[in-house]
């Protein structure tokens, strides 16, 4: 007999799983992730290191690997290097316009279709242009794969990606050269973001290190911090930032750096310069009335396509526990008015069977046709039986 209590134990058990399902789909998606890899063949290092001199050239190979379980296209090509934000190796993507030293590279974009735990060697040429100035350059090969996964009615795009470097040195004297830009301010989590720009205007490749200096209108230092970046290549520029542990009062501020890189025999300390803290301007979007600003939001950003994963996989589990919840409610009901029925010997007897046609369905009001004899338990609407009382649609 039915009861609160196994109604109670088959949601759980609904819960379970769900969960459980869910666990292992995240599992198994996991598990069958694309993956790509390149090598740089025949080099020492984990990258390729060459010395060319002007109008020289030399034959280099890679080869592109797929370690993973699962057939992959891997995309192929020749990415332009430059230096992230307090230093570091930052590769193009592949639809970004490449120039510079990746000109050296006679690399021929590629889309290579890999089965699990194939490997495949492309050879390319690297060619130091004649009239090449001496210095140190730097470019690098990318190989990746997107797969587009689909699971619980949400799509995801997850991108693999592997970039080798290939280090290039013309012989010739190696001078080095730095020199700080202008300032900057930006509030991150209720934080002052502040930062400088960097520039290496020499030919050789530099580790800064030094101090970053924020002074208010008064003349009170209001930030002192150190700084040690990661390399900053040749004939790049970046910015050298820093996050304060609060939010800087609106108004004028200056920045400065010093900054050196012992080792190449270069420093540089900066005259200050400006840096405005504007006042923070929070725009809230115009909610219906009754409307939790949470909900208004994540909608927005769903309808825009840009929820997080894990709002994306809350919202599908949500819908799937909403649809057994509603359909355990409904047999719930079913099974109560049945009792009902049986407990009550006063009850109307039902009629006799309807003969109807082979065309017509049970329970549908056509021309002179009655409802079916047991269709009076649906109060709402006798000939909808996807209707609960009231007119509530399942």
């Amino acid at each position: 007999m039915w009861s609160r209590r196994s109604a109670r134990l088959s949601v759980l058990a609904g819960l379970i799983g769900l969960v459980t399902l869910t666990a292992s789909g995240a599992a198994h998606a996991a598990a069958a992730t694309a993956k790509v890899g390149v090598v740089a063949v025949g080099q020492a290092k984990a990258y390729f290191e060459v010395t060319l001199a002007p109008g020289e050239s030399r034959r280099l190979a890679v080869q592109v690997s797929n370690p993973g379980t699962i057939p992959v296209a891997a995309r192929t090509y020749a990415a332009e290097v430059y230096s992230l934000i307090n230093g570091g190796f930052g590769a193009n993507l592949r639809d970004a316009a490449s120039g510079g030293t990746t000109a050296w590279l006679s690399f021929r974009p590629e889309t290579l279709n890999l089965k699990p735990g194939a490997a495949v060697t492309e050879e390319f040429t690297v060619s130091a242009p004649r009239g090449a100035a001496p210095g140190e350059y730097i470019s690098s090969i990318a190989v990746e794969h997107s797969l587009p996964a689909q699971g619980g009615g949400i799509a995801l795009k997850q991108v693999t990606r592997q970039v080798v470097a290939v280090a290039i040195t013309v012989p010739g004297p190696l001078v080095a050269g730095l020199s700080t830009g202008a300032g900057r301010h930006t509030i991150v989590a209720g934080h002052s973001v502040v930062a400088i720009g960097v520039e290496n205007t020499g030919n050789t490749h530099l580790h800064p290190e030094g101090e970053l200096v924020v002074t208010n209108a008064a003349g009170t230092v209001v930030h002192r911090g150190a700084v040690t970046m990661d390399t900053v290549y040749a004939h790049t520029d970046t910015a050298v930032e820093q996050t304060l542990d609060r939010l800087l009062p609106e108004g004028t501020y200056t920045i400065s750096a010093t900054l050196a890189d012992p080792a190449k025999g270069v420093r540089v300390a900066a005259a200050p310069v400006p840096l405005t803290a504007a006042k923070l301007e929070v725009v809230a979007p115009p909610q219906k009335p009754g409307a939790l600003p949470a909900i208004g939001q994540a909608i927005g950003d769903l309808r825009r396509g840009q929820a997080p994963i894990w709002l994306l996989a809350i919202a599908a589990v949500g819908l799937l526990v909403t649809g057994r919840l509603i359909a355990l409610a409904a047999v719930a009901l079913v099974h109560r008015r049945r009792r009902r029925r049986a407990a009550a010997p006063e009850a109307e007897a039902p009629g006799p069977a309807l003969d109807l046609p082979p065309t017509v369905l049970v329970g549908d009001r056509g021309p002179n046709i009655p409802p079916a004899p047991d269709s009076r338990r649906w109060a709402g609407d006798s000939h909808r039986p996807d209707v609960l009382p009231g007119g509530r649609p399942l």
